[in-house]
């Protein structure tokens, strides 16, 4: 009987606790978070998802120069992880190199389909030198000289 109460009363307490406790919290995100890889090729895709939905959008629509905007945005935002991404592989190789090829592919790809989209949405064709400026920083990872 007094075996019981040690083991009870504990376990009492801990499942009062855990019942109580609002801040736990259990996502996907939480318990696999992404890679620097994952949110490079994620911010590729909606980029490049961003700039056909923007080259048939009619010039003079409200929703047009906020796609714009997004696009400038996840631009920006593309170049901040592939830096990030370059600063983890020179740590730690967690993805391989055949990955970073893709990459330049993709952004080889956005660049030369939506070449005209980029400059347009861009201003002066920032964007689209920043793609450039994003694809040489891969490939000079590639070249082990990053």
């Amino acid at each position: 009987m007094r075996y019981r109460l040690l083991i009870f009363i504990p376990l009492t307490f801990v499942g009062l606790l855990i019942a109580h406790d609002d801040k736990i919290t259990v996502s996907f995100d939480r318990l696999f978070p992404s890679s620097s890889f994952k949110m490079v090729l994620d911010t590729c895709m909606q980029i490049w998802g961003d700039l056909k939905m923007l080259r048939e959008c009619n010039q003079s629509d409200q929703d047009c120069s906020i796609l714009s905007d997004g696009v400038i945005g996840k631009l920006a935002r593309l170049n901040t992880y592939v830096k990030q991404m370059i600063r983890e592989y020179k740590k730690k190789a967690f993805f391989s190199l055949d990955d970073a090829e893709y990459l330049v592919v993709i952004i080889e790809t956005i660049a030369n389909e939506h070449k005209d989209i980029i400059e347009y949405a861009t201003y002066n064709g920032t964007g689209y030198k920043l793609l450039q400026d994003i694809k040489t920083q891969l490939q000079q990872l590639l070249a082990g000289n990053a």
